[in-house]
């Protein structure tokens, strides 16, 4: 950006954050001729300096909602060019889902855009490209509904809605524009692999694209469906299931209970094969989506981050209970899983519920997040809290399954696994952790660390492979036991 971008410009008449974005030249006024979100400045070039219109600068400083707080506080959150609140599944209270628009040339106060939706607005999918694609004519929303996702289609000038034919249900993510308005995207779901589609906008139509005609599906031998289990605090906690086709889900299964909550996270399910050496044993996954990650809206995500980190912690726990209490499983066959900070849910949950877990697979996780300096700290300081204030500090503590580890108990198996090139997390908090465990451990369950010297943060095949094998042991499958030479 250079330097002298402004000339004549006097910033303390105007306003500073006026400056900052005129300095900047990417936001002022939305051109009707072109797409929404499409932004022009209105200054004139001499060489290198901007000449900027005062008067007009001046008017849309004035309405810039940093500077209309004492005047517009109630509703300075829809004072956003494309402003997004977070809205609810069918069983959910949350706010409704909707969108608002405002001029930024006039200041005039925002409008509707998008009417109030029964499911979540996704700002971003599962890997984390937009949920909002912007066409000549058309404007496209990502909905989230688990197991269920919609694409919602918006007419600028009529403002008439429609959700797109999408027939199949499942996941959608990998949204782009194809052309000046039709839709390429990636849909799928727990039994059936990622196909891309390509909307025609002229037609109303969706077929797959040519080098995607056909996408393996599982349907024939695999089963998936989405409950909702109640939590001790009146929520209805989420959790998709993937299992054979025509097991009978309450017959005391194993089951492998996995989990993220963290920083607004969404796992939208898609065909995984990785745990099916598990489920054609006569396993079930069962992926909770506990408060904190972003599947359910805002709300969801604030229930379980700081100050209230401990709510996801609870919901995996009341899952987990509902599994042993209706028959699902026993405590003997049932395990909990969770990678990065999912690795809050494994460690607290067995220390506070050793008895409904045979064993947990904690992997490249945070045990002690009061001491931990390196890159995940800085990350996690706002779902876990602030370490510089009390609040955060026993936010944390209350969490890092290290310093509450119980005592003078039978704990559950425990597979500590790290990857040692992992980049954000270093190895030698699981290191003190196992060690903790294995002190502490007044049982016959083994606690094991598993470090795989060529992974990362992300593990590899080997680590899936050992997993497999140590769940697969430790809820009683006669062909993993171990033989006595």
């Amino acid at each position: 950006m250079q330097e002298d971008i402004i000339n004549g410009y006097d910033s303390s008449e105007v306003g500073f954050y006026a400056g900052i974005f005129s300095t900047m030249a990417t936001a002022y006024s939305l051109d009707k001729n072109s797409i929404p979100m499409q932004a022009k400045l209105r200054v004139s070039y001499v060489g290198d300096s901007a000449i900027v219109n005062l008067p007009v600068i001046k008017q849309w400083e004035a309405s810039f909602p940093l500077n209309m707080i004492e005047e517009h506080l109630a509703a300075l959150k829809s004072l956003t060019a494309l402003k997004i609140d977070w809205g609810r599944n069918e069983q959910f209270a949350h706010i409704p889902a909707t969108a608002v628009q405002f001029n930024m040339e006039t200041g005039a106060a925002p409008e509707s855009f998008v009417p109030q939706q029964p499911c979540v607005i996704a700002a971003t999918d599962v890997n984390y490209s937009t949920g909002i694609i912007a066409g000549k004519n058309v404007l496209y929303v990502l909905l989230r509904r688990i197991g269920n996702m919609q694409i919602l289609k918006v007419d600028y000038k009529t403002k008439a809605i429609a959700l797109l034919p999408i027939i199949e249900k499942g996941a959608i993510a990998e949204m782009s524009l194809y052309g000046e308005n039709d839709l390429v995207f990636g849909s799928g779901s727990a039994i059936a692999g990622r196909q891309y589609m390509h909307y025609n906008y002229q037609k109303n139509s969706i077929e797959a694209v040519p080098f995607a005609a056909k996408a393996y599906d599982a349907g024939e031998s695999l089963a998936t469906e989405v409950i909702f289990i109640p939590s001790r605090d009146g929520k209805k906690i989420p959790v998709s299931l993937l299992y054979k086709k025509g097991l009978n889900l309450k017959n005391f299964n194993p089951i492998l209970i996995d989990g993220y909550g963290n920083s607004g996270s969404s796992n939208d399910m898609f065909y995984d094969p990785s745990y099916l050496p598990f489920i054609n044993r006569g396993g079930i996954y069962a992926y909770a989506h506990v408060r904190g990650g972003g599947e359910l809206g805002e709300e969801w995500i604030k229930d379980g981050q700081f100050p209230n980190k401990i709510n996801g912690i609870n919901d995996v726990m009341d899952v987990a209970e509902h599994f042993v209490k209706n028959n699902y499983t026993s405590p003997a066959k049932q395990l909990i899983m969770g990678t990065s900070a999912g690795s809050f849910l494994v460690g607290m949950a067995i220390n506070q519920r050793p008895d409904l877990f045979a064993a947990g697979l904690f992997l490249s996780g945070l045990p002690d997040i009061v001491t931990y300096r390196d890159a995940a700290f800085a990350r996690e300081s706002k779902t876990v809290g602030p370490i510089g204030t009390k609040g955060g500090f026993l936010s944390s503590y209350s969490i890092s399954s290290y310093y509450q580890i119980p005592q003078h108990k039978k704990l559950p198996a425990m597979l500590i696994v790290h990857g040692a090139t992992d980049y954000i997390l270093d190895m030698h908090p699981a290191v003190r952790y196992t060690a903790k465990l294995q002190q502490a451990q007044k049982g016959d369950r083994p606690i094991l660390l598993l470090v795989d010297w060529q992974s990362g943060h992300s593990g590899s095949e080997y680590e899936l492979l050992y997993m497999l094998k140590f769940a697969l042991w430790q809820t009683g499958h006669p062909h993993f036991q171990p033989k006595n030479n």
